[in-house]
């Protein structure tokens, strides 16, 4: 065996040495949907006349019976879901502060919707699931949209369920009391 001969050796083992470390990256990589490669279904709401898109080929749960929301899974991955709905909001009744009737107000938002609503979004990361919370508050409904993953696949879904707080609608504006 000459020198060139063990020189397209070495040349040869390199090339397959990358070729594998570029497999195994790559096979540690999972290939999610974006927003503009899903087709989308609207959900809306007819009691508190909300909207948001989901993809059309996640599962509908069960509607509550008081009409305030609905959610979604995924069709193969039923811990991942998105949900939204909607409640009074009861601030205005003097109750004792209570962190659940008094969301963020238009002055603490970070999001703003394309239809030009200011919102507040957080993220919360538990032990085994991560969830996106968004909430809209107006005078009086606060509207709530969350996406929930496990938390090993929530990098995955977090633009999806982001695109989806951005499209989040009201369709009806309040009437002034």
């Amino acid at each position: 065996m000459g020198p060139f001969s063990a020189y397209i050796s070495t040349q040869t083992i390199t090339r397959w040495a990358s070729a594998v470390t570029l497999s195994v990256i790559l096979a540690g990589c999972t290939v999610a949907r974006t927003p503009l490669q899903t087709q989308w279904n609207t959900y809306n709401n007819p009691r508190f006349h909300f909207q948001f898109p989901y993809p059309t080929d996640w599962i509908p749960l069960d509607p509550p019976t008081n009409l305030d929301g609905r959610a979604f899974r995924h069709p193969e991955h039923p811990n991942i879901e998105v949900r939204g709905w909607a409640r009074l909001n009861l601030t205005h009744l003097n109750l004792p502060n209570s962190p659940s009737l008094h969301p963020p107000n238009s002055s603490d938002s970070n999001l703003t919707t394309e239809q030009g609503l200011p919102a507040y979004l957080d993220v919360e990361v538990g032990q085994e699931e991560t969830r996106m919370t968004f909430t809209l508050k107006t005078d009086h409904i606060i509207y709530n949209l969350q996406g929930r993953s496990p938390n090993d696949k929530f990098a995955q879904y977090y633009k999806l369920f982001y695109y989806i707080a951005t499209q989040y609608r009201i369709t009806i504006q309040e009437e002034s009391k």
